[in-house]
């Protein structure tokens, strides 16, 4: 090789010689660059035989699906016949409902046009008939008020058929009325008094509220009964005009029978639906002369009964009333000519012979109607703690048994009695702030 290289690169020297090796040299080049091709064309000739050979067994494998897809389509070529049999009676049923659902929707077009017919000639109706109806109310209430009228004609004419206070003035010097607070002796008192017959007392009557009620007797006596009270002097009314008569028709009846006629007052507070102001107003106009005994009891006493018999949620009111009962009783003694004024512990013979003189009627027997148990101070147990206005009550209690004499009944002129009034309006509506009504 060494000596063959030598020998051309010789003759590459001479001239003729060198364009011959450069001619081989570019043939040579030629060949093994078409060589080259060559063999890459025949990599993709194998590469190409290749893929034609997996098409190739692709197509066999998809003409034998065919094959097997045509086999599918002739077996369910029946079958699909036999849906499209069906396919085309579900069109006609379908045809045949939405021409039965055209003919629906034009009977419920029908319907709804009627509806609404109905509709209106029915609202039309309701106009009418709230319009009938309002006038059917009018005259309802023409004919209630009519109703109405009547029946207070009715009323009236009844009421002048019966006596009013005016009509009766003689009362008004027969009057004898026992003033207190509930659980102060009142009732004990009334029957003392009672006991004589020139005197008949009736018990809580009430008739500055009650005086005008048609029909007194049965409803007195009806309340006396419902409270355990038995047909007695005091707890029974009698049937004066058939029962139908009023309070003063009542009084005049009494009073044409006994010397002094009246009732007992047991008071409690405003808010237990009592009203001092009113009872003062009434006797103030129709008794003014009559002979009024007022009866006070200590206060603690007072609340423990109160509480024993009424069992209050509040016994702060208990001590409010006790006080507007003072009052009431101070009022009496400042403003009608004709009173006394008596405290329940020490009620006894002689404080009847007192009595007795004033109104001139023998009272012998009552001072043994008059239980010694029931004056007896402490009788109740409870706890009065609670009340804070205790201490109030005992000062005004102090302060008006010491204004009174124990021998005349009577009230002690002295220089304070106009502020002993006012001290306990002062303290009762101090009291009053604090209180809540009793349900």
């Amino acid at each position: 090789m060494r000596v063959r290289h030598s020998v051309k690169q010789v003759l590459r020297r001479v001239p003729g010689f060198a364009g011959l090796f450069e001619r081989r040299d570019r043939d040579r080049l030629a060949i093994t660059l078409l060589t080259s091709q060559l063999e890459a064309g025949q990599a993709q000739l194998v590469d190409r035989n290749t893929t034609i050979c997996r098409l190739t067994s692709q197509l066999e494998a998809g003409q034998a699906q065919l094959v097997d897809r045509d086999a599918t389509i002739c077996r369910l070529t029946p079958q699909v016949e036999s849906d499209q049999v069906q396919l085309v009676d579900r069109n006609a049923t379908i045809f045949r409902l939405r021409e039965q659902a055209d003919a629906l929707n034009a009977d419920i077009d029908a319907a709804r046009t009627e509806r609404d017919q109905i509709r209106g000639e029915h609202e039309q109706s309701v106009r009418e008939t709230a319009a009938l109806r309002d006038q059917n109310a009018m005259q309802f209430n023409d004919i209630a008020a009519l109703r109405d009228e009547v029946e207070r004609l009715e009323i009236a004419r009844e009421v002048a058929s019966h006596l009013t206070w005016e009509e009766v003035p003689e009362l008004e010097g027969k009057g004898l009325f026992v003033v207190g607070h509930a659980r102060s002796g009142t009732g004990i008192l009334m029957r003392a008094l009672n006991t004589s017959p020139e005197v008949h007392v009736l018990s809580e009557t009430n008739m500055y509220a009650n005086g005008m009620r048609i029909g007194f007797p049965n409803w007195y006596n009806d309340m006396t009964r419902a409270q355990g009270n038995v047909y007695a002097k005091g707890s029974y009314c009698p049937f004066v005009n058939g029962g139908a008569a009023n309070g003063p028709e009542i009084f005049r009846w009494l009073g044409e029978r006994h010397r002094y006629v009246g009732e007992k007052v047991a008071f409690q507070s405003k808010l237990l639906g009592h009203d001092a102001d009113e009872f003062f107003h009434f006797q103030a106009r129709f008794f003014f002369n009559s002979h009024y005994l007022c009866i006070i009891r200590n206060p603690a006493d007072v609340l423990l009964s109160n509480n024993v018999k009424y069992r209050p949620e509040d016994l702060s009111l208990y001590a409010e009333s006790y006080l507007r009962t003072l009052e009431l009783c101070l009022a009496l003694n400042d403003t009608m000519p004709n009173v006394l004024t008596l405290f329940h512990e020490n009620v006894d013979y002689s404080t009847f012979e007192t009595i007795g003189k004033w109104l001139e009627v023998d009272f012998s027997a009552a001072a043994a109607t008059y239980d010694k148990a029931y004056q007896v101070q402490g009788r109740h147990d409870g706890d009065l703690s609670a009340v804070k206005e205790m201490d109030v009550l005992i000062d005004a209690h102090k302060r008006v048994k010491a204004a009174f004499s124990p021998d005349t009944l009577r009230e002690i002129p002295h220089s304070r009695w106009q502020q002993l009034a006012r001290c306990v309006r002062a303290a009762r509506e101090t009291i009053l702030v604090s209180a809540t009504p009793q349900r």
